[in-house]
């Protein structure tokens, strides 16, 4: 009797241990799933992504991505962001989404190739992007993406609104402008998470937290997107 008394006080503190521990596991993964998905959306609420997409990960249909790139961008950008906020900006692209995949499929054309081309506006999951000091945490974004052929190549994302997307490729700091534009769209709390300037370690792990979450929603999300 007193060897079942043993057993089953035993099997008492067992079983609360596990149901405390279920129990703050289950509180930390509400918070964490809040956090994150409330600062993912504060941020895909007032942004819009570009993705062109190439056919093949060929050296020539990577090149032909590159020339589509930088001929929309050159050709676009200053219309799509010639208002002053996101809804002027996407009613722009709907209005001119086929000018947009007209533009291109020349683009493809005067290269040589007789690909498809379609021009989309819609949502997208998007792995974690830095811009300068700025970072972009992953998660679903509307997004004006160009697809190239069977768009199974890497494939090279941005921001067009604000517009942190250059045509020259080797400028990786957002001009001050555009920075500022951004930080008055935002809470400060959410601007300060991207900003990773101050090497703050709270803000670094805050940050990790969105991350991590917006990628375990995914199965492996980041073979699905590959920046070239």
């Amino acid at each position: 009797m007193k060897m079942e008394s043993t057993i089953t006080k035993e099997m008492k503190i067992w079983l609360a241990a596990s149901a405390i521990g279920l129990i703050a596991a289950l509180t930390i993964t509400m918070h964490t799933q809040a956090f994150s998905e409330s600062v993912q959306n504060e941020i895909a609420e007032n942004v819009i992504r570009f993705h062109v997409l190439a056919h093949s990960n060929s050296a020539n249909d990577q090149a032909l991505k590159d020339v589509v790139r930088d001929g929309v961008l050159e050709e676009f950008k200053q219309r799509i962001n010639s208002g002053s906020s996101i809804e002027e900006s996407r009613d722009y692209l709907t209005q001119h989404l086929d000018e947009i995949r007209e533009y291109a499929a020349t683009l493809v054309e005067k290269q040589g190739y007789d690909y498809s081309v379609q021009a989309v506006i819609g949502r997208a999951f998007f792995p974690t992007r830095v811009y300068g000091d700025i970072a972009f945490p992953a998660g679903d974004y509307e997004a004006l993406r160009i697809i190239i052929g069977e768009g199974r190549g890497d494939n090279w994302w941005c921001v067009m609104f604000p517009p942190l997307c250059y045509v020259d490729a080797t400028q990786h700091n957002p001009d001050d402008d555009d920075i500022i534009t951004l930080q008055h769209l935002l809470t400060d709390d959410t601007y300060a998470l991207m900003n990773h300037s101050q090497h703050d370690m709270t803000v670094t792990v805050r940050f990790k937290i969105v991350e991590w979450w917006q990628e375990w929603q995914q199965n492996e999300p980041t073979s699905i997107f590959v920046r070239r």
